[in-house]
């Protein structure tokens, strides 16, 4: 049912579950997350930051996480932080373990109501207040049609403003944002990224929010330089297993394509010995990065020495397509080597230069 006021807005937050609460409250608060206040800290946005993709996390993946994690992170990151939109992200991380998540969401969607965050001055006429308050009440009205036309787990994937254009008061604070992780560009290049995803209703990959979601609490404690390198180090790894699950669906289409059901038409042999050995160390070379990226403590050295043997191998691969004019796109594979209990080795080499090229970038942050 369409909210028209406050009172029956809380009287629609009463009837839904904690994830959906929870879930009204994180947009409401990202909506603000730009207009935190003027010159505004670098810790007061990581703070901000921390708590809405802990929460965007529960949203998504409430049993990724228990309360002890959602009510020790909330008050790691609130402590000591004062700023009136700021209270908007910490109500909504607030409801994510509170015992009235209703409560915590209606406060959430109240502190990004207010006309201004502290900091700002007084020059805003009444009839920007009213339009920004018409705007955000408007999209929070737009977020509880989602919920009950199509379920809430559209939400995540709804962009945050339902309209094209965005209210004056967001599209200014918005430039200033930018403006601010621009001065820093290593230290917010991931939130940018986070928060314009989120934005246009394309999240970034859970997976990889939820590691850094999981950050432990002495790395944000140590401040921005040290979150952001921890960011850096997940996203590397994070790169290096999407491009090995790459080659592997790449592969396992492929085959079934060519020898599963219906079909007949398997790759031709490449009959180089010297070739075919360097294809067999292509793949073992993925398959032990593979071992080594989902390790607790990878090994360095063995890191190492599979980078070498993987670009070795797909030197050679490649040199050998080319003396047979054939460069193997991804749509035309028709090369292989034949595998031990039956199926092939297709060669694919675009898809083994990315995980190459991501090995490569994962490797600095391995311990030496």
């Amino acid at each position: 049912m369409p909210v028209k006021n406050d009172e029956e807005f809380r009287a629609w937050l009463e009837e839904q579950p904690r994830a959906v609460c929870t879930a009204i409250a994180y947009r409401a608060a990202m909506r603000v997350f730009p207009r935190v206040g003027q010159s505004p800290s670098a810790v007061l946005y990581l703070r901000m930051a921390r708590s809405l993709i802990v929460t965007a996390c529960f949203v998504v993946r409430p049993g990724s996480f228990d309360k002890s994690f959602l009510s020790d992170s909330f008050y790691a990151a609130a402590a000591d932080t004062f700023s009136s939109f700021a209270d908007a992200a910490f109500s909504a991380h607030f409801a994510t373990f509170d015992d009235k998540p209703d409560t915590a969401a209606a406060s959430a969607v109240h502190a990004s109501t207010r006309e201004r965050a502290e900091g700002y001055s007084a020059d805003d006429d009444q009839n920007n207040t009213l339009s920004w308050l018409h705007h955000l009440w408007r999209e929070v009205e737009a977020d509880v049609l989602v919920v009950e036309q199509t379920g809430p787990e559209h939400l995540s994937r709804a962009p945050l403003w339902s309209q094209f254009e965005h209210p004056p008061e967001f599209s200014q604070a918005y430039e200033e944002f930018i403006r601010f992780s621009r001065s820093s560009d290593l230290l917010w290049t991931f939130w940018t990224k986070w928060y314009d995803r989120a934005m246009a209703g394309d999240p970034l990959p859970w997976d990889l929010q939820e590691q850094i979601a999981l950050i432990p609490n002495e790395i944000w404690e140590a401040g921005p330089e040290a979150v952001a390198e921890e960011i850096a180090r997940i996203e590397a790894a994070f790169e290096l297993r999407e491009r090995i699950a790459e080659v592997e669906a790449d592969q396992a289409n492929k085959a079934e394509k060519r020898l599963g059901i219906g079909g007949n038409n398997p790759p031709e042999e490449i009959h180089d010995p010297e070739t075919a050995q360097q294809v067999l160390m292509l793949w073992e070379s993925i398959a032990g990065l593979k071992e080594e990226v989902e390790a607790d403590k990878p090994d360095t050295r063995r890191v190492a020495a599979l980078i070498e043997r993987l670009g070795a191998a797909l030197k050679a691969v490649i040199a050998w397509c080319g003396r047979k004019g054939d460069l193997i796109v991804d749509t035309s594979i028709k090369w292989g080597v034949p595998a031990a209990g039956g199926g092939y080795f297709l060669v694919n080499p675009a898809k083994a230069e990315a995980v190459l090229k991501a090995a490569q970038a994962w490797l600095p942050f391995l311990a030496p």
